[in-house]
């Protein structure tokens, strides 16, 4: 009886600790990760993968800036996107425009996941960045000038 207790406990204490994070000061940092874009038409088809790199910040107000680097992109440059985090309880968030994301974040792990509607027609994109919180001094990339 004892030891199931423990272990009961322990589970309790485990599942709590990993819980997602759901306040923007617990989000702040800078992540390092990979990112997946895919591109599907309106029916639905994939048209397209890319991968990339990507660094993320996520500072203590809520902004966060995406710095991706494609491979076609010249070294040293970066898609550099900003916008203003508003979570949600439950781990989504809101994209300028009419897009949607959600946001797990386990300890130093971090996953985000993006839908976003084309503005021009009826197909959509998908991104996913999985990352780690990063400590280290990183060498931001420059807008790449459109």
């Amino acid at each position: 009886m004892k030891n199931r207790l423990v272990l009961i406990i322990a589970l309790l204490l485990f599942s709590l600790l990993n819980l997602p994070a759901n306040k923007i000061k617990e989000l702040a940092g800078v992540y390092v990760g990979h990112r997946t874009d895919s591109i599907y038409n309106a029916n639905g088809d994939l048209l397209h993968i890319y991968y990339a790199d990507e660094i993320v910040t996520i500072d203590h107000d809520g902004l966060v800036t995406s710095y991706v680097l494609f491979d076609f992109f010249p070294p040293g440059y970066a898609w550099v996107v900003e916008y203003q985090l508003e979570l949600s309880k439950d781990g989504t968030f809101p994209l300028p425009g009419s897009g949607s994301g959600e946001l797990d974040l386990r300890g130093n792990r971090i996953e985000i996941d993006w839908l976003v509607p084309s503005r021009f027609d009826t197909s959509f994109s998908t991104a996913h960045f999985k990352g780690h919180r990063t400590k280290k001094p990183i060498d931001f990339p420059l807008p790449i000038p459109f």
